[in-house]
C-alpha cells in the first residue's frame, strides 16, 4: 500500500505536542483517520481528535485514558506500544512545518484513491461482453477518475456557516466591483434582464417551443453568442440533427445566405455571396470554443458523462477548483431510452432527467441552457415537471393573428413567453419579448417587449437587418411567408 510512515507519525505527534492549534491548521485540508494506513495511527488519530475536540492540549495520561474510553485498549497492550504513545512527545517536529505535513499526507490519500478507481475501472471493464457501446466502454473507463477529479476540485471545507460573518467584506466586494450580469449573458438582453441577469450557475433555464418552431435555432445563436462574442467555451448537446446540419446552419446565419444556397453549394454562383461564405468561413474556422455532439438515442446516464468529460477535458478549474466559465446548451429533453419505461412512467422518466441535470449543474457549478418540446395545448410533452427545478422557464412560439395584427409589422413574428423565474422578476401576465424568425438564413432577433412598444423605433435604428431572400427560381425553394421579415427593408 502506498504510505509515509515518517509523515503519519510527525502529524499524530504534531497533535500531541502542540494540540489544538496542530488540529485547526490541518483540519480544513479533510485529514481524517481513513488518511492513515496503519490501524494503531488512525486509532491515535481518533484518540488525539476526540480529546482536542474537548481540550486545548493533551498529555500522556490524558491520551491513555481517551485511548480507553473509545475502545482502543487493545491496539496498545504492549510495553512497546506504551513507550512508542510516550515518544510522540518527544519527536522532533516543527510546528510551522504541520500545514505542509497534512498536505503531503492528503497528496498519499488521493493517490491511494486513483488506484482504487482505476482497479474499480478495471473491475467493471472485465465484464464487457461485447454487446455494450464503445460510448459506454468509455464511460466506465472514464466515470471513476472524473469521479476522483471532481471530488478533489471541490473545496474540503463544509458544514454550516454564520450567514452574516463575512457580509461587510461581500458588500465591500460588490461595491468595488459593480457588473451588467450576474449570470453568462445570452444574445436576448430583454431576456436576460427578465430572467434574472443572464444563465446563472448551477442551473437549468428551460425553454419550450412547438416542433419546427425555431428552438434549435435558439440554441445555435445563443451558443454562438457564447463563443463568438463571450470566448467562452460552449457544448451542443443535440437529440435531433447531426453535425452537417448545424455547420450548414451556422454558415447561413453568419453570412446572411440563405440555407438552400448553402447546402447545394448554389451560393458559388454569386460572387457577392461567394465572398459572403469565405468571410463566413473565416469567422467561424477561428471559432475553437463550439463543442458539438449528438447525442440521438443515447442513455442519459451516457449525455452526463459526456459532459463531465468536457469540462474535465476542455473547460477545466480555476486555482480555487472551481469550475471556468462555460455553457452546456441541451437541444432538447426527450426519452431517448424506451427501456426506462420498463420501471417508470413517461412522466417520470422526464423527471428524472431535469433532476439528474439539475443535481449535475450544481455538482459541476455550471449553467445550462435547455430546450423541450410542447404539446398543442402548449404545456410541456411527456412531463410538466420539468419545469418543477429549473432556473426559469419560457416558451417560443409562433404569434397569433391577432398579436402579429397589434404588434404591427415591426414586432416580429414570434413571442418569447416567461412563464416562471427563480431569480428575476419576470413580466406581467400576457406580456412577451417579441421576436424575428428569418427562417431561410436561420436568424433569430429580439426586438422588445409588447408592453414597450414605443422603445421598438430606437431599438431597430440601433439594428442591422438583413433583406430577406425571396424565391429566385432555383428549383423547388419556397419561401415560407410566416417567417418573411415583418418590416420594410428596402
Amino acid at each position: 500500500m502506498l504510505a509515509n510512515v515518517g509523515i503519519e507519525r510527525a502529524i499524530i505527534a504534531s497533535l500531541a505536542q502542540y494540540g489544538k492549534e496542530a488540529l485547526i491548521e490541518i483540519e480544513d485540508l479533510g485529514v481524517s483517520p481513513n488518511s492513515f494506513t496503519s490501524i494503531s495511527n488512525q486509532a491515535l488519530f481518533s484518540s488525539l481528535k476526540y480529546l482536542l475536540d474537548h481540550n486545548n492540549h493533551a498529555d500522556q495520561a490524558m491520551l491513555l485514558l481517551t485511548i480507553k474510553d473509545l475502545g482502543y485498549s487493545a491496539l496498545f497492550d504492549s510495553k512497546k506500544d506504551v513507550e512508542y504513545i510516550a515518544a510522540l512527545f518527544t519527536f522532533p517536529v516543527d510546528q510551522n512545518n504541520i500545514r505542509a505535513l497534512g498536505i503531503r499526507l492528503e497528496k498519499l490519500v488521493i493517490a491511494r484513491k486513483a488506484i482504487e478507481q482505476h482497479n474499480l475501472a478495471i473491475e467493471q471493464l472485465s465484464d464487457i461482453v461485447g454487446t455494450e457501446s464503445i460510448e459506454h466502454i468509455i464511460q466506465l473507463s472514464e466515470n471513476p477518475i472524473f469521479d476522483l477529479i471532481t471530488e478533489v476540485s471541490r473545496g474540503k471545507n463544509s458544514g454550516p456557516y454564520l450567514l452574516f460573518e463575512n457580509v461587510e467584506e461581500i458588500v465591500e466586494e460588490l461595491r468595488k466591483n459593480p457588473c451588467d450580469s450576474i449570470g453568462i449573458p445570452t444574445p436576448w438582453k430583454y431576456y436576460n434582464s427578465v430572467i434574472g441577469g443572464g444563465l446563472r450557475r448551477a442551473g437549468t433555464n428551460l425553454i419550450g417551443g412547438r416542433p419546427k418552431e425555431g428552438k434549435s435555432s435558439l440554441a445555435k445563436e445563443a451558443i454562438l453568442h457564447f463563443t463568438n462574442v463571450l470566448k467562452i467555451p460552449a457544448l451542443m448537446l443535440d437529440t435531433e440533427m447531426v453535425l452537417q446540419d448545424q455547420l450548414i446552419r451556422s454558415l447561413a446565419s453568419t453570412s446572411k445566405i440563405p440555407i438552400h444556397l448553402v447546402e447545394r453549394g448554389k451560393f458559388a454562383k454569386n460572387h457577392l455571396d461567394n465572398e459572403k461564405i469565405n468571410n463566413a468561413v473565416k469567422k467561424l474556422k477561428q471559432n475553437k470554443l463550439f463543442w458539438y455532439e449528438s447525442i440521438a438515442g443515447k442513455p442519459f446516464e451516457e449525455v452526463l458523462a459526456i459532459i463531465r468529460r468536457w469540462i474535465v477535458k476542455e473547460v477545466g478549474y480555476d486555482e480555487n477548483g472551481v469550475v471556468n466559465n462555460c455553457v452546456v446548451v441541451y437541444d432538447y429533453f426527450k426519452l431517448m431510452d424506451r427501456s426506462q419505461l420498463d420501471h417508470l412512467k413517461e412522466y417520470e422518466a422526464m423527471g428524472f432527467q431535469i433532476s439528474r441535470l439539475t443535481d449535475f449543474c450544481k455538482e459541476f457549478d455550471f449553467p445550462c441552457l435547455a430546450f423541450v418540446q410542447l404539446n398543442r395545448e402548449r404545456g410541456i410533452s411527456q412531463s410538466d415537471r420539468l419545469r418543477w427545478l429549473c432556473h426559469s422557464y419560457s416558451t417560443f412560439e409562433i404569434k397569433e393573428p391577432q398579436e402579429t395584427l397589434d404588434d404591427g409589422p415591426e414586432g416580429g413574428n414570434r413571442k418569447l413567453q416567461i412563464m416562471d423565474t427563480r431569480f428575476g422578476g419576470g413580466i406581467d401576465s400576457g406580456d412577451y419579448i417579441c421576436m424575428n424568425f428569418q427562417r431561410d438564413i436561420n436568424k433569430i432577433t429580439e426586438i422588445g417587449l409588447k408592453s414597450k412598444k414605443d422603445t421598438w423605433e430606437k431599438a431597430s435604428a440601433d439594428r442591422e437587418f438583413e433583406i430577406d431572400y425571396k424565391k429566385t427560381g432555383d428549383g423547388d425553394f419556397t419561401n415560407d411567408s410566416s417567417d418573411e421579415v415583418p418590416w420594410d427593408t428596402a
